[in-house]
């Protein structure tokens, strides 16, 4: 899976997950941070977000990223003082992925 197959997955999930959640349809781009930019995005909203991508990472690539509560958030910095715009994020799970393959 390359770059751009994993940014657009991301911001179809970000999407789904609003959707589904009754939230007001909004324009989602790599630089959306959704803390700060889409309609009641929250904790949970985030832990949704992350279940869906990683379900769908699991078919994929046999990848599984945990979003219980103490494992990594990927919408907020290592530091949990900022929250993360959608580049970022995909940055995070490229790490993730090559970490569980060892690299």
């Amino acid at each position: 899976m390359n770059r751009q197959e994993l940014e657009n997955m991301l911001l179809n999930c970000v999407r789904e997950v609003q959707e589904l959640c009754g939230k007001t349809p909004t324009e989602i781009t790599i630089n959306t941070c959704p803390f700060e930019d889409l309609e009641a995005f929250d904790s949970l909203t985030a832990v949704e977000t992350t279940e869906l991508l990683s379900r769908k990472l699991e078919k994929l690539i046999q990848k599984k990223i945990h979003c219980g509560k103490n494992d990594v958030n990927l919408f907020f910095s290592k530091e949990r003082k900022r929250p993360l715009n959608l580049f970022e994020v995909v940055n995070r799970i490229e790490l993730l992925i090559e970490k569980s393959n060892g690299k």
